[in-house]
């Protein structure tokens, strides 16, 4: 995947996750596939680090926690603010700690966790992952027969891994997402010695469908339940993903000069410098005490507006 590609795969994933945010808070259901931005976060973020050297491990994680903690920690101010006035210094304060150090995020990792946190902030439990994503990422670097061992044996990996995760799942730890890293690790290890990389896509298409199917026909009848919400939604994640990053990929090597001509344009270019601050704030917006229900019920206007303030600069 070239360097423009990647930049229309981040911009497209951030806006994904606020779109499904927002049908969230509209009441819209799409299955949750608004936030499969997520998955591709992840498998991007390993496929990118598959070939990049870690000199030193302790740099490799405080430049990483330089780039996303700061946000979190100013983000969080008004939050903490709001619920110091409201209900008092120990309840803001012990929720500030869990997400200043990027800690909430067990919640969704362990199921049995519970690590006191925002409602504004809960999507923060994403920066638990891929922190926790970046500290194995040094111990897989590492690693050099396992990894030879996983590149060739690839398949066998796949299927050990999915098994994994299905029985981790039933006993409330979420592994899929970790797996969902590794996956675009080995893929940016694999993927340029494979020569049928159309028969690849042709396949990955193919599961996609059969398993997004799978995922809509089965939320009728078992939804709520381990199987469906642990199992079969973050696994149909994991694959849908991987086909969009592929299908991106795919277009912007086709139309190359129609992608060159975007990813450069001012509000393209904005748009992914800032990508991971819109991750960051938006959903202050959507829920909790800043939710822009609490200004007018007309919530994607506002959104809308927010949005073209910060590009222009105003915010």
């Amino acid at each position: 995947m070239k360097n423009n590609s990647i930049s229309v795969i981040r911009v497209i994933a951030m806006l994904s996750i606020i779109f499904g945010h927002y049908c969230t808070m509209v009441g819209i259901n799409l299955y949750q596939f608004g936030g499969i931005g997520v998955e591709i976060f992840l498998f991007i973020s390993g496929y990118l680090y598959s070939n990049k050297e870690i000199e030193s491990k302790s740099k490799f994680i405080g430049l990483r926690i330089k780039k996303l903690v700061p946000p979190i920690i100013l983000s969080i101010i008004p939050v903490f603010i709001f619920y110091l006035i409201n209900d008092g210094f120990s309840y803001s304060f012990i929720r500030f700690i869990s997400h200043g150090f990027c800690v909430s995020g067990l919640n969704f990792l362990i199921h049995y966790c519970n690590i006191p946190f925002y409602e504004e902030m809960a999507h923060l439990w994403f920066v638990t992952i891929i922190l926790l994503c970046y500290l194995l990422l040094i111990f897989v670097k590492k690693a050099n027969k396992i990894n030879d061992f996983i590149c060739n044996h690839f398949l066998i990996f796949i299927l050990l891994s999915l098994g994994l995760i299905i029985g981790f799942n039933y006993i409330g730890i979420q592994f899929s997402y970790i797996f969902q890293f590794l996956y675009g690790f080995y893929a940016g290890l694999i993927y340029p010695r494979i020569e049928k990389k159309r028969t690849l896509y042709i396949g990955i298409t193919f599961f996609s469908l059969v398993i997004g199917v799978l995922r809509i026909i089965l939320r009728k009848y078992i939804d709520g339940t381990v199987l469906y919400d642990d199992c079969i939604s973050p696994i149909s994640f994991n694959i849908i993903s991987i086909w969009i990053i592929m299908t991106i990929s795919l277009l912007c090597n086709v139309f190359k000069n129609i992608t060159a001509k975007i990813v450069n344009s001012f509000i393209w270019r904005d748009l992914e410098r800032k990508s991971y601050i819109y991750y960051i704030v938006h959903y202050q917006f959507v829920v909790g005490c800043f939710s822009v229900y609490k200004i007018n019920t007309n919530s994607f206007l506002i959104l809308l507006l927010i949005l073209c303030l910060h590009l222009l600069r105003v915010i």
